[in-house]
């Protein structure tokens, strides 16, 4: 959905992770209840990839519950959906995990190969500091020459006006203003 700060602050890369993958989770969850009473289907699995295999193993083990004793309790509820099997985590290598790719500044190849591997598709096929058509997507036919925009600002129809404006005693002379 969008790339927004954490609420809390983590004090290592583990508890990021354990943070982002709560959120997922949360808003997953919602997600899903919607579809499935939209749809009015009994059951919609849902995977969460995680990168970091530190954290993967924080909410795989229940035991390792000394570790996270500083960790925030509103993050914990992702545990108990593991344990309930409302929620499978699995672990994707970061290469994999495309999303994260939106984060960050990439080469052009790199962030083409990641709009396809998101199943999106670029709308935009060239940005240069102008704005321009595609004339090659449907419906669009390419600008005539009196259509295409100039740099030039409108020019406005201005008169000047006479108008007297006594600012103290002493001035009283008329002034001109454009309209």
């Amino acid at each position: 959905w969008q790339s927004k700060l954490q609420t809390t602050i983590a004090t290592s890369t583990t508890e990021a992770e354990y943070q982002a993958a709560a959120a997922a989770i949360k808003e997953g969850l919602w997600i899903r209840n919607f579809i499935q009473q939209l749809l009015a289907t009994k059951k919609i699995e849902m995977t969460i990839n995680i990168d970091n295999q530190s954290t993967l193993r924080l909410l795989k083990n229940p035991q390792s519950v000394s570790k996270a004793k500083h960790i925030d309790v509103q993050h914990h509820f992702i545990r108990e959906r593991a344990i309930r099997a409302e929620v499978k985590l699995k672990y994707c290598q970061t290469e994999n995990m495309w999303a994260d790719y939106l984060t960050k500044q990439l080469p052009t190849n790199k962030f083409n190969q990641c709009i396809k591997k998101l199943g999106m598709t670029m709308s935009c096929t060239r940005l240069s500091g102008s704005v321009e058509r595609n004339p090659t997507e449907p419906g669009l036919q390419p600008w005539t020459t009196e259509e295409k925009p100039t740099r030039d600002p409108p020019k406005a129809n201005s008169q000047e006006v006479e108008t007297e404006s006594p600012t103290s005693a002493e001035d009283s002379s008329p002034s001109k203003k454009t309209v």
